[in-house]
This record gives structure tokens, sequence and C-alpha cells, in this order.
């Protein structure tokens, strides 16, 4: 085939498979069968363009029918894969490969090509299955079981961060998969397409692995731009002067969970005083770790966990109000057989479920909110008063566009909307200046594709916001203005984010989990630090993912920033892993070993009236400098992380402040502003007072 021919013949069909979508999607809009979800397609097809809609069709082409083909386990209850053999021999070479077996995978797809003629699909399936052979026989393996290095030997597990994370430096001691990856990868450039950015970054990645980048790379292929020199590049005199130091001490703690992880959520659960670890994944089940003073126990046996499978999103919270934390887990449903989980039926509504007495009433219409969460597949949702007018505000995500949206809340009454958001995976209201006026956090979706050509080429779609990340800040006129600038231009889609404080200068740092459900979505997380402004902070960051193995390739999901051995600075975990068993990974936990000389407080609330653990609460610490600058920080209680939570503890940087000169409670069921004596570079029980 000739590469002209076959560009030209691949754009007339997406460009009338785009139509057909639109046309289908305006149609479906009209009628009664979905109107809001096929509304929210619409404005995406219309609202992407061409290039990037065929993108998104191409990821729903894979994504839909790879769902519709979970099956319900007849013992067990939960889905899986198909445990028969499928009767096509392609399909059996993805299922395959999708169950983790890539010997088998790649053995089918030689012999179907060999026997049958290659074409496109059939090589690029080989090409995925040949890099992730690569990858299970080399990195995984040392990770699992590094040699030479028992869990005690934590100075070992230095080298266990370079593997599988940007920038490569430990290469692949067996090279012959990647190697067969490059010859199929080059194959589809040279008489295909040779102009497919996604073919083209999993070449050159494929030679990073066996440390062949650049100098290996075929000339016409190379990618050496400003995303390279990022991460292959000399190391920025900005970037290299970051005083950090982290180590992924995972393997030696025992809380390497090996699982397609998803949730996490990180609290007290046994009222002990030490910050415990509950993660799981999408085919696996719950585990619970517990922080004693020898370290991290696996304590899910009789925990009451035993059991619990299969999570997606893990929360806690203490529902009943009797200091103790309670958890919630969800599940992830697939709906009928034949029709995705996206098109169940019944129809999965979000509900606003009010408590009342003791028991939750649902309030969804009485509140108006039936518009914006019937039949939408909606992310998560976050709670604010944005507004500081004493009333909490809903922000609610959606992977679709203009279904996310955000929704002000008139007077306790009724919420309406403010303003639609576009695509916003995650949601989160936080003041990031410390002005007292909380901002919202945006952190968007996208497919693997459309995310390399933006993040790795530098491509430009406009204002649509797959792939992007950015903050909104309320201006004087009360709209919300998007500043770009908050991060850089590396418009990678994320899945799980979260955010806290590294260097306890007070400004606060942001760790994006990247990926998606596509085996071919290659991309490194991201973590941002925080840039101060003087005593205060500033509207944006330094990306500083190249260092301390933060832009690890894997698929990343709960993200927890918490001090677990209380020694005054945050640690982070990471759940590790994306939605199918073949892309089971060991999670990571980033232990904080820098030599910090920046003061901190931590606040433990109690409430009284407003719920045992203050969420919602606003925590306004001033502080001064040796030469009585002063230094303000504010701090919104809420679990700061989608998939899972993190704990109810506030743990403040505040930079250069020596003394503290007052620390504000604000308790909002109650009305109740109160002043507190503290201590600085200590924890701190706060508890609102009984009467005002």
């Amino acid at each position: 085939m000739q590469p002209f021919v076959g560009r030209s013949r691949r754009i007339l069909f997406r460009s009338l498979l785009a139509l057909v979508v639109l046309l289908a999607a305006a149609l479906l809009s009209s009628r009664l069968l979905y109107p809001n979800l096929s509304a929210g397609m619409f404005y995406m097809v219309r609202d992407s363009g061409l290039h990037e809609t065929s993108n998104l069709l191409r990821f729903m082409l894979y994504w839909l029918p790879q769902m519709d083909s979970l099956e319900v386990h007849p013992q067990t209850g939960y889905f899986t894969l198909p445990s028969e053999r499928a009767e096509d021999d392609f399909e059996e070479a993805k299922r395959l490969f999708h169950l983790g077996e890539f010997a088998a995978a790649a053995d089918l797809l030689s012999q179907i090509i060999n026997q049958e003629g290659e074409n496109e699909d059939r090589l690029f399936w080989l090409a995925i299955t040949q890099m992730r052979l690569g990858e299970a026989t080399n990195c995984l393996a040392a990770l699992r079981n590094p040699e030479g290095v028992s869990r005690g030997e934590h100075a070992q597990h230095e080298s266990t961060q370079a593997w599988c994370t940007l920038p490569l430096t430990r290469h692949h001691a067996q090279t012959e998969w990647a190697s067969a990856a490059i010859q199929t990868l080059e194959k589809l450039l040279d008489e295909y397409d040779s102009e497919n950015k996604l073919y083209r970054w999993l070449l050159n990645f494929s030679y990073m692995t066996i440390d062949g980048y650049p100098g290996q790379v075929p000339e016409h292929y190379l990618v050496a731009n400003s995303f390279t020199d990022f991460f292959y590049g000399k190391p920025d005199k900005g970037v290299a002067a970051f005083d950090l130091s982290f180590n992924d001490r995972a393997a030696e703690l025992g809380v390497d969970t090996f699982d397609a992880g998803k949730g996490v959520a990180v609290e007290d659960f046994d009222n002990d005083g030490r910050l415990d670890i509950i993660t799981g994944g999408s085919f696996d089940p719950l585990r619970y770790y517990r922080n004693t003073p020898a370290g991290f126990e696996e304590a899910t046996s009789g925990s009451g966990l035993d059991g619990a499978v299969q999570s997606h999103i893990i929360s806690a919270a203490d529902f009943d109000n009797d200091g103790d934390l309670d958890l919630f887990q969800a599940n992830w449903g697939i709906g009928i057989p034949g029709v995705s989980g996206f098109l169940a039926e019944p129809r999965a509504d979000s509900r606003l479920l009010v408590q009342q007495d003791g028991r939750f009433v649902d309030r969804t219409e009485a509140f108006g909110l039936l518009p914006y969460v019937s039949d939408q597949p909606m992310i998560g949702a976050a709670f604010g008063d944005y507004d500081n007018d004493g009333f909490t505000d809903l922000l609610l995500s959606s992977a679709t566009k203009h279904l996310g949206a955000l929704l002000h809340n008139e007077g306790g009454q009724r919420f309406m909307l403010d303003s639609r958001l576009g695509s916003t995976f995650v949601g989160s209201f936080v003041d990031i200046d410390h002005d007292g006026n909380l901002e919202i956090f945006v952190n968007t979706g996208g497919e693997a594709r459309t995310s390399t050509e933006k993040a790795v080429f530098g491509m430009d779609y406009g204002d649509h916001a797959t792939g992007r990340s950015h903050v909104l800040k309320r201006g004087p006129s009360g709209l919300f203005e998007r500043l770009d600038d908050f991060f850089d231009d590396m418009p990678i889609g994320s899945m799980g984010a979260s955010y806290g404080d590294l260097n306890n200068d007070g400004c606060l740092d942001f760790y994006l989990g990247t990926g998606g459900p596509e085996p071919w979505f290659v991309l490194p997380n991201l973590m941002y630090l925080g840039r101060a402004d003087g005593n205060g902070c500033s509207l944006t960051t330094d990306n500083i993912s190249r260092l301390h193995g933060f832009g690890t390739v894997q698929k990343g999901h709960g993200i927890v920033f918490f001090d677990w051995d209380d020694d005054g600075d945050q640690d982070v975990y990471s759940s590790l892993g994306g939605m199918w068993p073949a892309d089971r990974w060991p999670n990571q936990f980033f232990v904080n070993e820098s030599e910090l000389d920046q003061s901190w407080i931590k606040v433990r609330l109690q409430g009284r009236r407003t719920n045992r653990f203050g969420i919602g609460c606003r925590i306004r610490v001033e502080a001064v400098t040796a030469k009585g600058e002063p230094v303000i920080r504010t701090y919104h209680m809420d679990q700061k992380t989608t998939f899972g939570s993190a704990p109810y503890l506030a743990h403040i940087g505040l930079g250069a402040g020596t003394a503290l000169k007052s620390v504000e409670v604000y308790w909002p069921r109650s009305g109740i502003r109160k002043l507190y004596k503290t201590e600085i570079n200590a924890l701190n029980q706060l508890t609102e007072p009984a009467t005002e």
C-alpha cells in the first residue's frame, strides 16, 4: 500500500465517520433515549474539530466493544474478561493480551500475519504486544523481584525509580522484544502511515528502553523537541536547583500492591494516631495496611474488608459521626450484555442524598439538580463555598465535554448553574494563592492519540480541553478566568490527581496520574511544584517530573500526599495500573527524605455541630518570619483527590515563618469563627465550641 493513498483513504473514512457520529448525536439529543448524554456527545464532537473527533472515535471503537466483552462471573458476581476462547483468532489474540498473556498473544498474532497476511490493525496490535512483553520481562520483573535486594535493604531500592520512568536510566537487559516492537513500528510508519504521531512516539520510546535513543532512531522518525529536551536534555538550572530528595520505598515498606490500581484512602482507621492505607484495583481485592511503630503491616484479614474486591473508588468519612472512620467502596458495573456500561439500562443517574435524622433522603429534584445529573456520566463531585456566602456550592466532574458544571447554592434552597466547565475528569476547590477565596482545580482526561500529539509534538487543537489541566480563578466581576499558565504546556490526559506540599513552603504541589484505558497510552505522570512569591504563593508552578522517579509511564489513579512517619514532611502514595489485568503494576510510595528547614503546622479538627472530622471547614493561619513579615496560609478541609481520599488532617507549610500569630477555624454548621492557641511544627487538636 502506498503511504499517500493509504492516508487519503483514512482521512476520507474518518471524515465520513465523524459526520455520521455528529448527525447521530444530534438525532439522539432530540429523543428521549439519553438526551443529556447525547447532548454532551454532540458538543464534544462539535467543539473538538475533525482530527480530534476522529481520535476520539477510534478510542470509542476500541473501548466500547472491549467493555461489552466483559462478563459477570457466575460464582463471584463480579465482572471479568471472557473465560472462553474467542471464535475469531484476532479477537482471541486481543483477549490474551488484555489478560496479560503477552507471549501467547504475540505468538498468535505472528501466526495470523504469516498465514492470513498483514494489515495495519494486526501490525499495531503486534507492536503493542511486543512492547508490553519487553516491559514485563524487564522492568516489571525487576520491580517485583529486584535482584539481590531484600525488603530490608532500603538503599538498594533507589535504582527501581529508574525503571519505566522518564528519563529512562535503567534499560532492558533482554532486548529482543523491544527490538521486535521497533521493527514492527518502523514497518507501520514506512508502509502504512508515516505521519502517525502515536506510532512515532512509541518507536522513540521503544528505542529509549534499550538505550538506543536518540542515536539509533532513524533521523526522519526521531522525536527531538521541547518534550524530549525536558526529559532527555541537560537539566534546567531551575529544575536542578530544587533541594528535594524522594525515594520509592513501597517494596521495602510492603505497600507495593500489585494490581490494576484504582482507589486509595489514607486515614487513621484504627485510631492509634498513625495514618493507614487502604487500596484496591479493578480486578483485585482491597488491601488494608496498618501503620505501626515497626512500619506497615497488612491487616486485611479479619478487618471486615475480606472479600471486598473490584473497587473503582474508595472514600473514607465518618458516616455516623461516632469518631470512627467509615469506608465507601464504589464498584464498577458493566450494564447489560450487548450494551456497554456507558449506556446501561436502567439509567444510573447521580443523586444528592441529604442526611435527615440519621437517614439519607434523595433531594436531587428538590435542589434543582436533575438537569445536570440525569443520564450523564459523572466522574466526581466536590463541595466548597467559592463565593464565601456561607452556603456550600457544588462542582460536578465529567469526562464528557459540556457536562462538567459549577453549581451555586442559592441560600440552601436549590442549586443554580453558574457555568459549564467542559471536560473535568477531576475537579476540586482549593485556595492556591491563600487569599481566602477558593479557586477551582480542573484536571482533564484524554485519549492516547490526542494526548500524544499535544504533549509530545505540541499540536494545537484550539480551546478544546482534552488533556489540559488548569486553574479557574474568580475575578472581581464574579466570573472565573482560566489560568493556563499554572501548568506548563505539557497537556497529557490524566486520570488521578492530588495535591499537597512537598517542601513546606505552603505553596501547593500537584501530582497528575496520567493514562487511560488504552494499552498504548505511554506517557509520564507529572509532578508540579508550587512556586512561592515572597512569603506568599503565586499562581504558577515548576514541572519537576523528571526528578525522583515521578515521571513513571504507568497509568496513575489514586494519589495521596501525607506524612506517614510523622517527621514533618509529606510523602506521596500513588496507585499505579490501568483498566485491564494486563495493566497490573506495583504501587509507588515516594518517601520524602529532603532536608527541609521550613516550618509547618498540622491541624486535626473535631466538630460538634459540624461533622466530627471538620469536612468543609476553613482554616486560616497567620505566622511571622524572623524579620516580622507576615505569612498567611488558608486550608479547605476535604478529600483532595480523585479515586480516593486524603486524610482529614491539615498539613500546612509556613515557609520562613518562625512563630504563629493566630490560627482561625470557620465551622460551617454552627457558623462560628474561633481563634485557637497552637504550636508551630506540631500537631494541634482543635475542637468546635459547644456554643457561639
